[in-house]
């Protein structure tokens, strides 16, 4: 009975009272109980309640293995590896990577962030079981394990050809991608090697990048690097906008690229543009008033900001261009957030009153290289700061 009297007191026994108005919950509790009992480490067993949730969730599979993965962290529980000059435990990193990508990967699809989690989880489980000296080969190790646990499907082919259960094609397409993850954690994205890789070669190349910065994160906080691992979570996620912007911005120069093939601008004529921007730049044209085509930042080189209506009027002449393609094919030489028109501060003299203008403003190293690889020279930054008009001042809006 949950209620007892004992004295004049009446006891409550509350678990038993749960047990008749809470069955199911109870009964999960002892269910969760029973699978924990494998495991001896506390640590361990915190983890997988805490998180066991999540992976019902997705699928019965993810919660073996994750149950799998914590068993063989267990039975390896004195494993250790060095960071620099400092011993780690490799539960201790194990747990922090997972929960660096938990944390990484809230607006990703509960599958993808298993994924990553289960992939963070393991990719280290190879040093539990090589040798000291031959350290690097640990990732081929934490793939044998996930092969152990049955993540590994060997037969994607047929699978993707007959398996008519679109839950057992979602199970084999996450377990391969953890397994996969896991092998080449180290290396910049994962190759393709077979037809499950080719097939998913975006999404691996996508949730590669999310795991290494998890990595990372933890790699910061056990170095010694960040005092936190708050910090270090802050310090990756920092990284990784910079590495979005990079992409984006790499990308948006092949789209432009791309377009000026489409409207047969030929790259000699865009470096003979530039060159007469250059010139501009360098010094008035009639050796008396400012050149119209005069533009610079001394706050934030190495950029170089160009009139904005004489510039389109040169590209029209030369390239046969419009104002909106002129924007285009300066796209290229932008900054990291991809933009080349820019709202600029004009003084006429250091300390002046400021004139707001919009200007084009260009990476000049950038344009450096574009001519490099042309095999051609343009004046070098330094050049431009040197010969410029110093009677007027263009000054760069950090927005």
């Amino acid at each position: 009975m949950p209620v007892r009297k004992e004295g004049n007191c009446y006891v409550v026994d509350f678990r038993e009272l749960a047990k008749q108005w809470l069955p199911q919950e109870v009964a999960r509790e002892e269910e969760v109980k029973s699978e924990t009992e494998g495991l001896t480490s506390p640590v361990l067993k915190s983890f997988f309640e805490k998180r066991r949730r999540f992976f019902e969730e997705v699928s019965d599979a993810c919660v073996e293995w994750f149950r799998s993965i914590l068993e063989f962290l267990d039975a390896h529980k004195d494993a250790k590896f060095r960071r620099k000059d400092r011993e780690v435990e490799l539960i201790d990193h194990s747990l922090r990577t997972a929960e660096f990508a938990f944390s990484l990967t809230g607006n990703f699809q509960p599958e993808e962030r298993a994924v990553v989690i289960l992939a963070a989880l393991a990719h280290d489980l190879g040093k539990a079981t090589v040798e000291e000296n031959l350290m690097k080969e640990h990732p081929e190790h934490s793939f044998l394990a996930c092969q152990s646990f049955g993540m590994v499907s060997e037969d994607w082919d047929r699978i993707v050809a007959e398996e008519k259960d679109p839950l057992a094609l979602q199970t084999a397409r996450m377990g391969n991608a953890v397994a996969y993850l896991v092998r080449y954690h180290h290396q910049s994205e994962v190759p393709s090697i077979n037809t499950f890789t080719a097939d998913n070669a975006g999404l691996l190349k996508r949730l590669l990048v999310v795991l290494k910065r998890a990595d990372s994160a933890a790699a910061k906080f056990e170095s010694g690097e960040c005092g936190s691992e708050a910090e270090a979570l802050s310090a990756v996620i920092t990284d990784t906008k910079k590495y979005q912007q990079k992409a984006e911005l790499k990308a948006a120069e092949e789209t432009a690229r791309k377009q000026l093939t489409a409207m047969q601008v030929e790259d000699r004529k865009v470096l003979q543009l530039l060159l007469l921007l250059s010139k501009g730049v360098n010094g008035p044209a009639d050796g008396k008033t400012a050149s119209k085509l005069y533009g610079y930042t001394m706050d934030a080189r190495p950029l170089v900001a160009l009139i904005k209506r004489r510039t389109e009027d040169l590209a029209a002449s030369l390239l046969g261009v419009t104002p909106e393609d002129t924007e285009r094919v300066l796209s290229r030489f932008a900054l990291e957030d991809g933009q080349v028109l820019r709202p600029c501060l004009v003084r006429a003299y250091k300390g002046a009153p400021g004139k707001k203008e919009v200007f084009y403003v260009l990476n000049w190293e950038k344009v450096q290289k574009f001519a490099e690889e042309l095999n051609e020279r343009v004046p070098s930054f330094t050049q431009l700061e040197r010969i410029r008009d110093r009677k007027s001042e263009v000054t760069l809006i950090q927005r």
